[in-house]
């Protein structure tokens, strides 16, 4: 809601804008995996129906074994367990 408020307020600004450019957009990252995304939130998801407590610490050893097991080259790291919460 916020955000369509704020697009909203901004709007003639928006409209006068000659260059697309000008925008600044945020993306978020790319997953390397998707099945190893997909396994980590699995993960998450089960604790959080479980009433399982769950930290980043937890997190970050899941991914780790999730990664070892599929094979893939992800480091489980502080920057990787942020990207994760902000996807």
């Amino acid at each position: 809601q916020g955000t369509i408020s704020n697009i909203l307020k901004e709007k003639r600004k928006y409209e006068e804008m000659k260059d697309p450019s000008e925008l600044k957009i945020k993306i978020l990252p790319k997953v390397k995996s998707e099945q190893f995304e997909k396994e980590v939130v699995d993960f998450v998801m089960k604790c959080e129906s479980d009433n399982t407590p769950i930290s980043g610490d937890l997190i970050k050893a899941k991914g780790i074994t999730v990664a070892e097991t599929l094979g893939v080259d992800i480091k489980c790291s502080n920057g990787w367990l942020d990207s994760f919460k902000r996807r």
